[in-house]
């Protein structure tokens, strides 16, 4: 689920280097390495580490970062851990801490006072400890002081990518004002995998003709996608905006039916990976799903939307130039039991 794309210890000097395979390196400004332990010390308002927006900053949803730190005071004011342009964050206020998602617009925060699990448990002064932000992707963000739960709240929004400004450890964005009176040890980011769906469609089996078959479907979905540019952004938006819509959706129902959708996802997947793909069982749980989504409002067979998107031209034009999965007829199965047996939408009468 959890992908690594920053791990910063500083064991050399000031050198803000990355042990993830993304290597997003940061450039330091006034710090100062320390003597007694593994660390930089973050002496006045222009010390921070600034890492560049790459890749896997563009591309987040959730995102869990864990700070090892020792904090010297309690200053009037904000303490920055991290910052996200725009995006994520983590900071102190007095013994309090807080994390947040997006921007001024959207953003949403948890706090170890309003948001408490049992009591209120101050960041300790003087000592090593490490601070834990998780925002799950979905609906939920927590903080936790040295792994133990401080506190949680539920969230509707995912997490933006980062904007230009990238990345700020131990300062604010565009701020002088929030420096860590402190010292890190180190500073680990993960993100929800990006490619955890691939991964789940490739562990269904797949003999070589089908394999092919998928292959020769990608490579034209490729060039199709290349070829139209303004319609690949335009179909990317109106998926996006499905998706997006439905997650919100979801995530706002009460954790009884989260719980139940958790279920019949996790029964789904044991299926694809069994091959069971055009099964009985798969076609009963695919007829149950629907339904299921109809009767919680997440899922509306009549939704113009949806009865749109096969009349619209872009659409249309990229659907022209795939090569046909009709190769696959175990997946034909299972796309026609999730379809159910929609209505043919009436056309207006011509005068």
């Amino acid at each position: 689920m959890w992908e690594l794309i920053c791990h910063h210890r500083y064991c050399w000097g000031t050198i803000a280097a990355d042990r993830s395979v993304w290597r997003s390196d940061g450039q330091s400004f006034g710090v100062q390495p320390l003597t007694d332990h593994i660390g930089l010390h973050f002496p006045g308002p222009q010390s921070r580490i600034v890492v560049p927006r790459t890749e896997p900053w563009l591309s987040l949803t959730g995102i869990r970062i864990e700070v090892t730190l020792r904090i010297a005071s309690y200053p009037s004011g904000q303490q920055h851990l991290i910052a996200g342009d725009g995006s994520f964050g983590m900071y102190l206020e007095h013994a309090v801490l807080f994390g947040y998602c997006g921007d001024n617009a959207t953003m949403e925060s948890v706090n170890t006072t309003s948001d408490m699990v049992a009591q209120f448990t101050p960041v300790p002064l003087g000592r090593w400890i490490r601070l834990t932000f998780e925002h799950n992707g979905f609906n939920a963000m927590a903080l936790f002081i040295n792994d133990a739960l401080a506190a949680t709240r539920p969230v509707i929004n995912a997490i933006p990518g980062a904007g230009p400004q990238g990345v700020v450890i131990g300062n604010g964005i565009g701020t002088t004002l929030g420096y860590l009176r402190g010292d890190i040890e180190s500073v680990k980011v993960w993100r929800i995998d990006p490619r955890a769906m691939q991964r789940e469609f490739l562990a269904r089996p797949l003999d070589p003709a089908v394999a092919e078959c998928w292959n020769e479907f990608l490579r034209s979905l490729r060039h199709a996608l290349r070829n139209n540019p303004d319609c690949a952004r335009s179909l990317a938006d109106t998926l996006a905006g499905l998706t997006n819509g439905f997650e919100r959706a979801l995530a706002q129902k009460d954790q009884h039916d989260i719980d139940e959708f958790s279920k019949i996802c996790d029964e789904y997947r044991k299926l694809w990976r069994a091959g069971l793909i055009d099964s009985a069982q798969m076609q009963e749980l695919a007829a149950r799903l629907r339904a299921w989504l109809i009767a919680k409002g997440l899922f509306n067979p009549d939704d113009l939307a949806l009865q749109q998107l096969p009349d619209d031209p872009c659409f249309q034009l990229i659907l022209k130039q795939l090569s046909p999965l009709t190769c696959d007829p175990e997946l034909m199965v299972l796309l026609k039991a999730f379809a159910g047996n929609p209505r043919r939408r009436k056309r207006p009468r011509r005068s």
